[in-house]
């Protein structure tokens, strides 16, 4: 199991930060891994919405189930289960300054079970922190770019 972190400043308004966060078409933009998004429960991701994704993992094709935990008041929780367990909460913050916004990033990752889990959690917790730093960055490219 393995934890990592990441933060961005970003130029923008925290609810414009939220509103990229919770779009799923703006989540494949900005999602450090491409996916295909097999399964959405709702339009937008909201506490309670699920979907499934599909995609690659250590040079695997793998599905996890996703659940949105926590949407509102400045965070945003996701846990998705398959061959590994991923725990991401995003904090959208003020900055100090007052004139951007601190977008933090927290990762968790877990084994979903049996030698598979064990062997992709391994390679998950090798790749997370580049994958979480791009994440965020793409975060920050898709709200400059697509805010209005």
């Amino acid at each position: 199991m393995g934890e990592f972190t990441a933060h961005k400043s970003i130029q923008s308004r925290p609810s414009q930060v939220l509103r990229s966060l919770t779009d799923p078409e703006a989540a494949v933009r900005w999602a450090p891994v491409d996916f295909e998004l097999r399964a959405l429960g709702c339009a937008r991701l909201e506490a309670g919405a699920t979907a499934q994704v599909a995609g690659r993992l250590a040079g695997r094709e793998v599905t996890f189930d996703v659940e949105v935990v926590e949407s509102d008041d400045g965070r945003f929780a996701l846990r998705a289960y398959g061959p590994v367990v991923v725990d991401v909460l995003y904090l959208v913050e003020v900055d100090p300054d007052g004139d951007a916004t601190v977008l933090r990033a927290h990762l968790k990752t877990s084994s979903g079970g049996g030698l598979t889990g064990r062997v992709m959690s391994t390679a998950a917790d090798a790749l997370a922190p580049g994958l979480l730093q791009l994440a965020i960055d793409r975060i920050r490219r898709d709200v400059e770019l697509y805010a209005a």
